[in-house]
């Protein structure tokens, strides 16, 4: 028999699971308004060529993936096999869409979480399709239990994540149907896979995505400890005898910015200033710096980058509060809510009432509007810094 405060609190994370995916009505607008917008200065993009493998090879049904990817793995160089990316490839494209809805839930929720971390100025290569992965991979082992529970996936995920740098990930195609390969079975090492940690990419086997953590030791110790702490909030609210605003809000608010103290560690204690901008319509959060003299400190533009970074998870976390708890989400609310995150993650102190000097944000060195991404005809809070 289920515990009924876990229960509601896996509803909770449901409800908050599917409010991130916008409505086919809601994602029609967002096109339509697209096309309205002008770019003055360019867009920067990267244009990177390919070269096509399966020279027209179009079977019917589920084999298609696996016919092609087979046509490109004897095409190409094994000895180079690890430069090769498939990420656009049909095969990669229908691993993902073959898998159930829960499974797409768990890794939806696995991208939102890994958006609210800063891990370092260097990036690890293909971490995003690492953690997806390790989502699809807790998924399937929860879809064998008569009741799937978003929360207990969500903590098994995490828990794979702490040991990210120990774990052995394969899946296999079955006659069109993906399967999550049993890594203890002698014949997983008789076929090449070391044996140590690996993971593998479905549509390339013969790239372990693992060996992009070698030289990455302090990004992947920020991500492991990151995890650990998420993981004990999700203990936190298992144990949780009833499911309120505040649970859920603490189980989706910034994680302890003391993790990375290279870039918090110098703040200089600037004066802060919060607000709401109700015609703010973009989608992703806008930094502008109205001082560049600010600039010019070392360590601050990667200290700025982390902080949009939490102040856009603070501003979801106090959406998803109320979302997950049926409640109607204002700017009020959830301005009340990043102004607490403020002091208590990012500062490290007591919530109080801010008293900033001036009210004006043009006097401010600079200013982040972070969307309310759920409704974005909500506008966005807006944030300012000034330093002495």
């Amino acid at each position: 028999m289920g515990d009924p405060a876990n229960d509601l609190m896996d509803q909770s994370m449901t409800r908050f699971t599917h409010s991130l995916i916008p409505s086919d009505e809601y994602m029609e607008k967002l096109k339509t308004a697209a096309e309205k917008f002008t770019f003055e200065e360019g867009i920067e993009m990267d244009l990177l060529p390919a070269t096509n493998f399966v020279h027209g090879i179009k079977p019917e049904g589920p084999l298609l993936a696996k016919k092609q990817s087979d046509a490109v793995l004897n095409e190409m160089d094994k000895s180079m096999s690890h430069l090769y990316s498939s990420s656009l490839s049909e095969s990669q494209v229908y691993f993902m869409k073959e898998q159930t809805s829960f499974t797409h839930d768990v890794v939806r929720l696995a991208k939102f979480w890994f958006k609210s971390l800063y891990l370092g100025e260097r990036p690890i290569y293909g971490v995003k399709t690492i953690l997806e992965l390790i989502a699809v991979a807790a998924s399937m082992k929860e879809e064998d239990r008569d009741k799937k529970s978003l929360l207990r996936t969500f903590a098994t995920f995490l828990d794979n994540v702490v040991r990210i740098d120990k774990l052995r990930l394969k899946f296999s195609n079955n006659n069109g149907r993906w399967e999550l390969e049993n890594t203890r079975d002698n014949n997983t090492y008789r076929a090449g896979l070391p044996t140590d940690n690996y993971i593998i990419e479905p549509s390339n086997p013969y790239n372990n995505l693992a060996k992009e953590m070698i030289h990455r030791d302090k990004e992947v110790k920020n991500l492991k400890e990151f995890a650990k702490i998420s993981r004990l909030r999700i203990s936190h609210a298992m144990r949780t005898n009833q499911v309120s605003v505040d649970s859920v809000f603490n189980l989706f608010r910034p994680l302890p910015t003391s993790l990375y103290r290279i870039c918090f560690s110098d703040m200089d204690s600037p004066e802060m200033i919060l607000g709401g901008d109700a015609s703010f319509r973009r989608y992703n959060p806008d930094m502008k710096v109205q001082n560049e003299n600010i600039m010019k400190k070392p360590g601050r533009k990667e200290f700025l980058d982390a902080v949009k970074i939490f102040l856009s998870s603070a501003v979801n976390a106090g959406s998803a509060a109320l979302i997950a708890n049926n409640k109607e989400v204002t700017l009020a609310d959830v301005k009340q809510k990043v102004e607490q995150m403020i002091d208590e993650d990012l500062k490290g102190t007591s919530h109080t009432a801010w008293s900033p000097a001036t009210d004006r944000f043009e006097d401010y060195d600079v200013v982040f509007t972070v969307p309310i991404s759920n409704n974005l005809e909500m506008g966005g809070v807006k944030i300012g810094f000034r330093w002495k």
